[in-house]
């Protein structure tokens, strides 16, 4: 391997380790305020965990969620390689758009932001099992450090259909 083709995969690497960061950083100015108000007070199912575990639980997954994209970023041999990054993407949009309308949407659309949340959540659900199928076929690796992402994300799916069939 030459040199620059190691600086091409470490520049990658922090890029790939980037874009979820950038992703969940947007997604934390649509919390700030509402985590102390309406979500303060909103009938919160009992497993809902306190409020400190979030940042250090996504903190993990974004690093993870980078690492595994990025490995199977560097396997270009792959049939796979492409949809796989492709279900990364829309899935990562998805994690995107769901925090805006979660955290802001309530008090402006009312219940419909929990159930237009839940909805864009399931979907989110589907797409990393997808991405991992696609990943598990390209390097395996990427599809297992995934495993975390999703689990959370299925947790989180049950916190959110909860809050919408509870407030």
């Amino acid at each position: 391997m030459t040199i620059s083709s190691r600086r091409r995969r470490r520049l990658a690497l922090v890029l790939f380790l980037l874009i979820p960061f950038v992703v969940g950083g947007l997604g934390s100015l649509s919390t700030a305020g509402n985590v102390e108000g309406w979500y303060a007070v909103a009938n919160k199912a009992f497993w809902t965990p306190p409020n400190w575990v979030f940042g250090p639980v996504w903190t993990l997954l974004y690093v993870l969620m980078g690492i595994s994209a990025w490995l199977v970023w560097r396997e270009a041999d792959s049939r796979w390689r492409r949809p796989g990054l492709a279900l990364f993407i829309a899935q990562l949009v998805l994690n995107a758009i769901w925090t805006p309308i979660f955290f802001s949407g309530f008090p402006l659309w009312g219940r419909s932001a929990f159930w237009q949340g839940a909805t864009i959540i399931c979907i989110m659900d589907a797409l990393v099992l997808l991405t991992m199928i696609a990943f598990s076929r390209v390097r395996m690796l990427g599809a297992v450090l995934l495993i975390p992402y999703w689990a959370w994300l299925l947790y989180a799916s049950t916190l959110n259909i909860y809050l919408a069939v509870n407030n």
